[in-house]
């Protein structure tokens, strides 16, 4: 993990507090962390299917290292045994897979999001511009003279 001795404050509302508390916690990642993944435009939800992951992988690695530990104490591997083995890894497999083809999926709406996210801020900043177009700028007075 990265050694982070810069600490930054930055103002906002009560709501807006609350707001990032919320998805900190849906997320089960800290405020910290949802406002890093904010700023660098990684998405939140990336941690859960991750910790996901390894709990499956965790799970799975119990089981085999149950039929392991039989194998060990009888000296030979069943017919069993090795199926088991089998269809333990490819969960593994499965789980990872699946995983991938979330993160990817989630990534893409995430970004998707963001990008119409700036053109609408593009297309009201535009907007605002035209508006202003024609209008007499304010004059700056200046002091003394």
């Amino acid at each position: 993990m990265a050694n982070r001795t810069v600490w930054k404050a930055f103002r906002c509302t009560e709501e807006e507090a609350a707001k990032i508390a919320e998805q900190a916690e849906r997320n089960g990642i800290s405020e910290s962390d949802y406002m890093r993944r904010k700023i660098f435009q990684l998405p939140p939800e990336t941690d859960q299917l991750l910790r996901e992951l390894k709990n499956s992988i965790l799970k799975i690695g119990t089981n085999i290292n149950q039929v392991v530990r039989a194998c060990n104490s009888r000296r030979f591997i069943t017919n069993m045994d090795y199926r088991d083995l089998t269809e333990y890894l490819e969960k593994i497999d499965r789980k990872y897979y699946e995983t991938v083809q979330l993160l990817q999926v989630q990534n893409e709406n995430y970004f998707y999001a963001s990008e119409h996210d700036d053109e609408k801020e593009n297309e009201k900043n535009c907007k605002a511009d035209a508006a202003d177009i024609g209008k007499p700028k304010a004059k700056k007075m200046r002091r003394g003279g």
